[in-house]
């Protein structure tokens, strides 16, 4: 197990009792998430949604979405195009962070943004994996964060994340 997912597995246990892990056999994932947490598999085109608290009923969620990725596209490409979209999400959209990384010793590319949807301020993170023609998006969308454990039980989430084929 390499340090990011050890430290991911170790906050993710700080925060809470118990945690779960989702498996997916088809799109060959698993993802871990503080046992008092709700996930519902196949709901509005995810593999995955999980219901994260959040402050003042704010819906937050975290989500996992695959797809066929075209013949040849790899993770700069799909990062290219995710970046794209991203502005059309939220109003005031501001990208805070952008960066490469390995989850699991998987690459991986990393953005962090904020901006309004119906009056509301919106914080997300995005991590997006390419293994082969599959492309991964691990994605919290919700209310910022309440402090740095709800960050770090947020953070850890995605960082638990892990390509099984």
């Amino acid at each position: 197990m390499n340090k990011l997912s050890m430290t991911a597995l170790a906050l993710l246990l700080a925060g809470a009792a118990h945690a779960k892990t989702f498996s997916h056999p088809t799109n060959g994932y698993t993802l871990s998430y503080p046992d008092a947490w709700s996930a519902q598999a196949n709901f509005a085109g995810t593999d995955l949604t999980i219901a994260v608290p959040s402050a003042a009923g704010a819906p937050s969620q975290i989500s996992v979405v695959t797809q066929a990725l075209p013949d040849g596209m790899n993770l700069a490409a799909y990062a290219a195009a995710t970046a794209e979209s991203l502005p059309r999400m939220l109003q005031r959209f501001t990208l805070t962070s952008d960066k490469t990384l390995k989850v699991n010793g998987v690459l991986a590319r990393d953005f962090v943004f904020g901006g309004h949807r119906n009056g509301r301020a919106m914080y997300g993170h995005v991590l997006l994996i390419v293994k082969g023609s599959v492309g991964y998006t691990v994605s919290y969308l919700g209310a910022a964060p309440k402090d740095a454990a709800a960050k770090k039980a947020i953070d850890a989430v995605l960082a638990s994340f892990k390509t099984t084929r």
